[in-house]
Parts: structure tokens; C-alpha cells; sequence
């Protein structure tokens, strides 16, 4: 498997705000997961939990996730891989903001600047419970064996 989420991540860390978490696949569950914290860091006892605790406590104007590449073609010395990359965010306008970061660093500017990742699928919205919304696109690589 190629290092796309990697050099996704590497390519968004110059593009997002600074402190924005970029996730990698292995780490989706982390804010599913997430328990609340107090101050110094500690684990609060009985706290509450989940995604929208993990929005507050460690990503208030969102996070990005990068999803497993999926290998959509293998032609002679060519692989296409899709990625789907979203970002998530307490707001619709907040998602769409760093979503309106994301999509030039990975595509680059049409015409001008040509990125490393073509656009697969729009970005499309999906409620995720109380207070976050995910907006997520899916991204084309063509990489030579």
C-alpha cells in the first residue's frame, strides 16, 4: 500500500490552521472514543464522551480524517487509488471552511498550479449527531509501479 494518507497529511498540515488534528486511518476511532479531559490532561471520572466531547476538548474548529485508500485500478504499470477525506467539523460553515483548504492543497489550482490528486466526488454533507457535521469528498492518485 502506497503512503497516500501520509503525504495527504503532509500536504494539509501546510494548508489547515495550525493545531487542526489531520487523522490517519488507523486513528477514526480516536474521536468516537474520546473520554473527557480536565485541564492537566487527566481522564475525568464519569465524564462524558464521545465525538462531540472530542470537538470541544481537542479540535473546536474541526479536525481532518483521511480514510484507507482503496485501489480502484491496476493497469499494466499504473495503480489508481480513491481516497476519501473529510472534514469535520461543530459547523456546516466551519466543515466548509477547512474543506475549502483541503480540496486546493490536494488538487491544486486548475490551470495554474497542478496538484498531486484529482477530485473523485464532491464533497457531501452528513450530519453526525448534536453539534458536528462531516463534509467528505473522495480523491483520485495514479501512481507508477
Amino acid at each position: 500500500m502506497p503512503a497516500i494518507p501520509q503525504h495527504i497529511a503532509q500536504l494539509l498540515t501546510a494548508a489547515v490552521p495550525a493545531g487542526t488534528p489531520i487523522l490517519q486511518p488507523d486513528q477514526q476511532r480516536i474521536p468516537a472514543e474520546w473520554e473527557e479531559e480536565d485541564g492537566h490532561g487527566e481522564i475525568v471520572e464519569g465524564g462524558r464522551r464521545g465525538l462531540a466531547v472530542y470537538i470541544e476538548q481537542r479540535a473546536p474548529q474541526g479536525y481532518v480524517q483521511v480514510e484507507e485508500p482503496t485501489a480502484v485500478l491496476s493497469a499494466g504499470v499504473q495503480d489508481v487509488y480513491w481516497t476519501a477525506v473529510a472534514a469535520v467539523a461543530p459547523s456546516h460553515e466551519a466543515a466548509r471552511t477547512l474543506t475549502d483548504l483541503i480540496r486546493p492543497a490536494l488538487i491544486g489550482v486548475p490551470g495554474a498550479d497542478p496538484g498531486f490528486y484529482r477530485p473523485q466526488s464532491p464533497p457531501s454533507l452528513l450530519p453526525l449527531g448534536s453539534g458536528v457535521v462531516m463534509l467528505r469528498a473522495v480523491y483520485a492518485r495514479t501512481l507508477l509501479a
